[in-house]
């Protein structure tokens, strides 16, 4: 069957199957999980062991100086709405023919229980104050 006009295109199964992974790959594990999995490691293990390096080499610094050096970064809330734009993102895979929905739902709940528990990790003893 020849297809001519873009709507046509656009809105054949071949073109909206597409459109279906490309928006999973996207959100799954690229937006809701790789970023999440990096966090610990970049906000909290990174600068902790920097800090530790630049205290054990610097014996000047010493006392509440060598403390702010140690402690780990306040949590800002923009995570919420890095949660709020993955479940918009969610949303989109409604528009397309079916066949991703189950597995990116799911990916979704493991990432976010993931997420939470991390939270709740840092919250009870990684971070000095919530901004």
């Amino acid at each position: 069957e020849h297809v001519s006009s873009f709507t046509d295109r656009f809105e054949s199964y071949a073109m909206q199957r597409l459109l279906a992974e490309n928006a999973f790959s996207y959100l799954f594990p690229s937006t809701c999980l790789v970023p999440f999995l990096l966090e610990p490691i970049i906000t909290i293990y990174i600068p902790l062991k920097l800090g530790a390096i630049i205290v054990r080499c610097h014996p000047e610094i010493k006392g509440q100086e060598a403390d702010s050096w140690l402690i780990g970064p306040a949590m800002e809330m923009g995570r919420y709405a890095d949660i709020i734009l993955n479940l918009i993102l969610a949303i989109v895979i409604f528009f397309f023919p079916g066949g991703f929905t189950r597995t990116l739902f799911l990916g979704m709940a493991f990432s976010h229980v993931y997420i939470y528990m991390f939270d709740q990790y840092r919250v009870l003893r990684s971070i000095p104050a919530c901004t």
